[in-house]
Protein backbone atom coordinates (compact mmCIF):
# COMPACT_ATOMS: atom_id res chain seq x y z
CA UNK A 1 0.00 0.00 0.00
CA UNK A 2 2.83 2.16 0.67
CA UNK A 3 4.35 2.06 -2.60
CA UNK A 4 0.76 3.00 -3.99
CA UNK A 5 0.91 6.32 -1.84
CA UNK A 6 4.40 6.82 -3.40
CA UNK A 7 3.53 6.42 -6.91
CA UNK A 8 0.41 8.73 -6.15
CA UNK A 9 2.39 11.55 -4.75
CA UNK A 10 5.12 10.81 -7.60
CA UNK A 11 2.73 11.61 -10.35
CA UNK A 12 1.24 14.68 -8.51
CA UNK A 13 4.61 16.30 -8.41
CA UNK A 14 5.40 15.44 -12.15
CA UNK A 15 2.02 16.73 -13.23
CA UNK A 16 2.56 19.77 -11.36
CA UNK A 17 5.97 20.65 -12.63
CA UNK A 18 5.31 20.01 -16.09
CA UNK A 19 1.82 22.21 -15.78
CA UNK A 20 4.16 25.07 -14.10
CA UNK A 21 6.84 24.46 -17.37
CA UNK A 22 3.58 24.44 -19.49
CA UNK A 23 2.30 28.34 -17.96
CA UNK A 24 6.47 29.40 -18.67
CA UNK A 25 6.11 28.29 -21.99
CA UNK A 26 2.91 29.87 -22.94
CA UNK A 27 4.18 33.09 -20.99
CA UNK A 28 7.35 33.11 -23.65
CA UNK A 29 4.96 33.64 -26.54
CA UNK A 30 7.87 32.34 -28.66
CA UNK A 31 6.24 30.66 -32.17
CA UNK A 32 9.07 27.79 -31.83
CA UNK A 33 7.33 26.35 -28.29
CA UNK A 34 3.69 25.96 -29.56
CA UNK A 35 5.13 22.39 -30.65
CA UNK A 36 6.59 21.82 -27.29
CA UNK A 37 3.67 23.30 -25.86
CA UNK A 38 0.98 20.32 -27.48
CA UNK A 39 3.56 17.55 -26.57
CA UNK A 40 3.69 18.61 -23.24
CA UNK A 41 -0.03 19.57 -23.04
CA UNK A 42 -0.89 15.36 -24.92
CA UNK A 43 2.14 14.59 -22.00
CA UNK A 44 0.27 16.18 -19.37
CA UNK A 45 -3.81 14.53 -20.38
CA UNK A 46 -1.99 11.36 -20.10
CA UNK A 47 -0.44 11.45 -16.49
CA UNK A 48 -3.64 12.99 -15.38
CA UNK A 49 -5.34 10.03 -16.91
CA UNK A 50 -2.79 7.66 -15.25
CA UNK A 51 -2.95 9.30 -11.88
CA UNK A 52 -6.82 8.41 -11.86
CA UNK A 53 -6.40 5.13 -13.05
CA UNK A 54 -3.95 4.39 -10.28
CA UNK A 55 -6.12 6.11 -7.60
CA UNK A 56 -9.56 4.37 -8.68
CA UNK A 57 -7.14 0.80 -8.97
CA UNK A 58 -6.18 1.70 -5.56
CA UNK A 59 -9.54 2.30 -4.11
CA UNK A 60 -11.14 -0.65 -5.81
CA UNK A 61 -8.12 -2.74 -3.51
CA UNK A 62 -6.16 -4.34 -6.69
CA UNK A 63 -2.22 -3.70 -6.12
CA UNK A 64 -1.54 -1.33 -9.15
CA UNK A 65 2.23 -1.85 -8.75
CA UNK A 66 1.55 -5.58 -9.97
CA UNK A 67 -0.30 -4.44 -12.77
CA UNK A 68 2.41 -2.18 -14.30
CA UNK A 69 5.30 -4.45 -13.85
CA UNK A 70 4.35 -7.84 -13.19
CA UNK A 71 4.59 -9.93 -10.12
Amino acid sequence: MNDQIYLILILIFIILVLSRFIVRLYNTDNPKARGAIFFFRMLLGFLIAMLVFVIVEAIRGNNVLERFFGS
